[in-house]
């Protein structure tokens, strides 16, 4: 870094302070010096790399650390280590205008480009621990919300699965508002498409994973044979899914998340060997605790929006959508996609090779690429 930009030893220290997502008074008070000369570090870091923002830096010192490796060389070992073991993680609970409490966490660079990342059936919203790194390095912020009756977000009173998915789309709203974030990139299907539709002006663009908002009877055979039962299932015996997700709820409680997830991914050999990832691992155990923190009732729901037709409010998307599915995740076949594409006004299709389920995890950088079309 020095050797490239010219930078004083203080002006490295500063520029890592500002990567770890450090705000210039929180770098005086570390350092010990007045915000002024901080600010005037900062200006000059920004004039030697040719960046106009915090944003720019960040972007471009990831782009020269992944070129480059005498960039990281340069960096203090203590600042380096420092970086390796920060927490990146940061939860934060809002009140809605309806007296509820909704949680999210946020992920990566806090004033990096935001990214509204909404959390799925078995998913929560939490990325990998390197993916965090990447997300720091390449200026990208991601926001998880915990929907309603999941986390510690509280539960709100519904009767079907449209009004418990325009009470998401809401909350959502409210959050963007919160934050003070007038339009972002989402990474969601069904939810994350009934926001695009309703708020056009708030959605840059979105990009849904291993999924398609939309449904015919006849999708039922692209999914295996146990997430095919629980759809028909969800469909002609809903009270008998609240039972099942008892079931798993009670092997969750009792410790036994590793076996819970072993059994939700046996019939595929991609996603049960992501589970020996331990990154991997964390995140997807953190993500089973999420869903059963308040109970069941969320999930059951969940599972009925999966067979919620929702092409009507594909056409009325004006954001551009990439459709984003891996070549092993069995229940999101090409067909559907190029359905789906079809009923888009901008469409991109991209099928990753070799990913499975847990696409987001096991190929983030794939992810990051599609989010750069967004920028």
């Amino acid at each position: 870094m020095k050797t490239n930009f010219q930078l004083t030893q203080a002006e490295i220290e500063v520029a890592i302070d500002l990567v770890s997502g450090l705000t210039p008074i929180e770098i005086s008070r570390k350092r010990d010096v007045r915000k002024t000369t901080v600010d005037s570090q900062i200006k000059s870091i920004r004039q030697k790399t040719e960046t106009r923002s915090t944003v720019d830096l960040v972007r471009k010192l990831g782009r020269m650390s992944a070129k480059m490796s005498a960039v990281t060389s340069q960096i203090s070992r203590t600042s380096a280590e420092r970086l390796s073991t920060q927490t990146l993680m940061r939860r934060h609970t809002i009140s809605l205008r309806d007296g509820r409490q909704s949680e999210y966490i946020e992920q990566g660079h806090p004033r990096g480009e935001p990214v509204i990342y909404i959390h799925t059936l078995l998913l929560s919203g939490m990325i990998t621990r390197s993916s965090e790194l990447k997300c720091v390095s390449k200026g990208w912020r991601f926001i998880a919300p915990s929907r309603h009756g999941y986390g510690k977000s509280d539960r709100a009173n519904f009767k079907s699965v449209r009004e418990n998915l325009d009470i998401c789309v809401n909350d959502i709203v409210q959050l963007l508002d919160h934050l003070g974030l007038e339009k972002v990139i989402v990474v969601s299907s069904r939810h994350g498409q009934r926001l695009a539709a309703l708020y056009p002006d708030r959605v840059k663009g979105l990009i849904t994973l291993n999924a398609a908002p939309i449904w015919h009877p006849s999708y039922l055979s692209y999914f295996n044979g146990r997430k095919r039962n629980m759809i028909k299932t969800s469909i002609h015996a809903p009270t008998a899914v609240r039972y099942l997700a008892r079931v798993g709820k009670l092997l969750i409680d009792s410790g036994q998340e590793r076996l819970f997830l072993k059994g939700m991914n046996r019939d595929s050999a991609v996603d049960t060997a992501a589970l020996d990832i331990p990154e991997v691992y964390h995140v997807l155990e953190h993500g089973v605790k999420h869903i059963s923190a308040q109970g069941v009732d969320a999930h059951a729901w969940d599972v009925q929006l999966t067979h919620t037709d929702q092409s009507a409010d594909a056409s009325r998307v004006k954001a551009p959508v990439t459709i984003l599915y891996g070549s092993e995740c069995d229940y999101m076949q090409p067909v559907v996609a190029e359905t789906y594409a079809s009923i888009l006004h901008d469409a991109r299709i991209r099928e990753v090779k070799g990913a499975g389920t847990y696409l987001q995890h096991t190929h983030f950088d794939v992810l990051l690429g599609e989010l750069e079309r967004f920028r």
